[in-house]
């Protein structure tokens, strides 16, 4: 059975949903229990009788008292500590929109501390009768915890109603879990779906699927229309997406003005990887002016927002001075950033500054740390460097052939399984 919240209810489902989103709120959270309930000192005859209802236990009474606390409706001023004690009473009584409602306040702290815990326990109740903005709000709780199993049921449980974003939500869930073609085969519908309806994200992930011809034909004119719906849109993914593919004439007639437009567009929302885009056409003087400083000033920007690509290039531009003062201490600070983040590349590069001493002390323990971690993550340079050191004892390392040729290996099979695609731009460090 489905339910959802109507009138002054459905303003609070609303204001969660988008929350969870990563929009800002402002959380009144207070120490200690929560308020007690009380009659209003109001002579409206109306609220009066109301209140009385709600304290001899009517849960729709109860629902009415807190939504008028919470929004500071009628007589009433804001106040989410007294809204809180309502929802609870009216929750405890059985109302399912007070259940969603309790879980809205435990969710942003409001009324009380902050406790996403209780928050899902009482998503979880109100799911369990059918709300659909519980349902998804469970399996958002869910989801951000990386908890993509558990959250599955949930976003089916809305995907099944109809309800477009939880399709993509379900297809993301089944797209995270192991790498099988059983669960992109039970992606696929729901991305189509959720696409079919006009929704953004689904159509951009959908046409990376057709890009790569995973669980799909590889097909670049449906990925271009889907790129085109959702960049239309104004969805920042899609419009640099759809620029790299002018730039590079994927798909569609190598075109770099209009790949400069969805550039644009998308840097417009602060879009780190259009950013990047851009600083690489101003890096090479393509479409646009040469020039090298705003080049880095579009890196920066990016990297600012924790770009791996837009931290790797600008530390580059420090490693070389190019469009900035030369500073190699600097420049191991944004291969680092770039490098904690698990970008193969900038860990080669970090390693090498240890290795070398570039930019703050030597230190061969953490050089080889990290192009450990670089070769793991299928780095081939840093493979082929930790062959050369172990085979070689240079820089203090241990001599070990056995290391040597396990590296040498990775490396050979590495570029026979994948042939490497190199950052673009790529930037030597020696």
């Amino acid at each position: 059975m489905t339910r959802a919240l109507n009138g002054q209810q459905l303003l609070l489902a609303l204001s969660s949903l988008v929350l969870l989103h990563g929009c800002t709120a402002v959380h009144n959270t207070f120490s200690g229990n929560s308020a007690t309930t009380s009659l209003p000192d109001t002579s409206n005859p109306r609220v009066k009788k109301l209140f009385r209802k709600a304290q001899n236990g009517v849960a729709t009474a109860q629902l009415s008292c807190g939504l008028m606390f919470y929004k500071g409706e009628g007589p009433l001023s804001k106040d989410y500590q007294q809204a809180f004690s309502w929802f609870r009473k009216a929750a405890e009584n059985g109302s399912v929109e007070a259940m969603f409602n309790l879980a809205l306040c435990y969710d942003l702290g409001r009324g009380g501390p902050q406790d996403r815990t209780k928050a899902l326990h009482w998503y979880d109740k109100a799911a369990e009768q059918g709300l659909l903005q519980a349902q998804l709000n469970a399996g958002l709780t869910l989801f951000k915890k990386d908890q993509y199993n558990k959250a599955l049921s949930y976003f089916r449980q809305a995907a099944d109603q109809g309800h477009t974003k939880a399709k993509y939500k379900t297809a993301q869930c089944y797209l995270r879990q192991a790498d099988t073609d059983n669960s992109l085969q039970k992606a696929i519908p729901y991305l189509r779906d959720a696409a079919s309806e006009g929704h953004a994200p689904a159509q951009t992930k959908l046409a990376e699927l057709y890009r790569k011809g995973r669980g799909v034909r590889k097909n670049t004119t449906e990925m271009i229309n889907l790129l085109h719906l959702a960049a239309q849109q104004g969805y920042a993914e899609a419009q640099t997406k759809l620029g790299y593919c002018h730039e590079k004439g994927h798909g569609v007639e190598k075109n770099l003005q209009k790949a400069v437009r969805w550039y644009k567009k998308a840097a417009a929302q602060k879009h780190p990887p259009a950013f990047v885009a851009l600083g690489n056409l101003h890096l090479r003087g393509k479409a646009v002016q040469q020039d090298i400083s705003k080049a880095c000033e579009y890196y920066r920007r990016a990297a600012e927002q924790g770009d791996q690509l837009g931290q790797m290039n600008l530390g580059a531009a420090y490693a070389q001075g190019l469009g900035v003062e030369k500073s190699t201490k600097k420049a191991r600070k944004w291969f680092k950033k770039a490098a904690s983040a698990g970008y193969a590349p900038a860990q080669y590069n970090v390693g090498h500054f240890f290795h070398k001493g570039i930019g703050g002390t030597q230190d061969t323990q953490k050089a080889l740390e990290w192009y450990r971690k670089a070769a793991r993550n299928g780095n081939v340079r840093a493979m082929r460097k930790l062959d050369k050191l172990y085979r070689t004892g240079e820089g203090q390392v241990p001599k070990s052939t056995k290391k040597a040729d396990l590296y040498r290996r990775m490396a050979r099979q590495t570029e026979k399984d994948e042939p490497r695609l190199q950052p673009d731009p790529v930037f030597a460090t020696e």
